[in-house]
């Protein structure tokens, strides 16, 4: 078994979290709000959970010199969907932040054989 765990954060250190609520009319764009003279972009929110994922290898060595090796892997055992962040582009709710570090294919299988010569 292993266990994959990535940590939360920002989604990105350049913007505000707002907690004033926004209008259903600037939703889809990204609003601004001035703040001693600076304007400051915001976000709905800025923070993206942690994650863990598991992956199982069952392997098992064959034949006289052990030199054949028959394995099954299963890659996100849980079947644990990537997490997704909202835009930093426009107002939270699309999701854009999905990147490679996430699990994006779902639950796998592979089997297969290793000869040693």
């Amino acid at each position: 078994m292993q266990a994959r765990w990535l940590d939360g954060g920002l989604l990105d250190n350049t913007v505000l979290e707002s907690d004033a609520p926004i209008s259903s009319t600037l939703r889809p764009s990204v609003s601004v709000l001035t703040l001693t003279g600076a304007n400051i972009t915001t976000i709905e929110n800025n923070h993206i959970p942690s994650i863990t994922y598991l992956d199982m290898k069952i392997s098992k060595s064959i034949g006289k010199e052990k030199n054949m090796e028959v394995f099954a892997n299963i890659n996100n055992l849980l079947n644990r969907e990537p997490n997704i962040a909202g835009s930093t582009i426009g107002r939270a709710g699309v999701g854009t932040g999905v990147n490679g570090m996430y699990d994006i294919l779902g639950r796998r299988y592979t089997v297969g054989v290793n000869y040693s010569f």
